[in-house]
C-alpha cells in the first residue's frame, strides 16, 4: 500500500504498528537525504522538495504521526565525540 502520495484515510485503517511502519517506509522511499535541500530543517523540504536532513525527516514524521493520532516526541542531541549538534529524531 506504499504509494507516492500519502493517503491518510487508508493509513488510518491499519493497526498501530503498520501505521508507524507506513510512515517510516513512505519517508524512506519518497524523500532523499540531501544536506543542500532548501528549508532542510522543516517539513516543507520533505513535502514540497521531497528531500531533507534528519531534522526535516523527524519533523515530517512527527506531523504525520500527529495526523494519525500517534504520540511522538522530537529528540535533539549531540553525537558523542562530535562537534555537530541539533540532529533530531522521532
Amino acid at each position: 500500500m506504499i504509494l507516492n502520495e500519502f493517503h491518510i484515510f487508508d493509513v488510518r485503517k491499519l493497526i498501530l504498528e503498520e501505521q508507524v511502519m507506513y510512515v517510516y517506509k513512505w519517508l524512506a522511499l519518497y524523500c532523499d537525504y540531501n544536506i543542500f535541500s532548501a528549508y532542510n530543517q522543516t517539513i516543507y523540504s520533505v513535502f514540497v522538495y521531497r528531500n531533507s536532513v534528519c531534522t526535516g525527516f523527524a519533523k515530517a514524521a512527527q506531523y504525520l504521526f500527529k495526523l494519525l493520532g500517534i504520540e511522538s516526541q522530537l529528540v535533539f542531541g549531540k553525537l558523542k565525540n562530535s562537534e555537530q549538534i541539533g540532529r533530531a529524531h522521532v
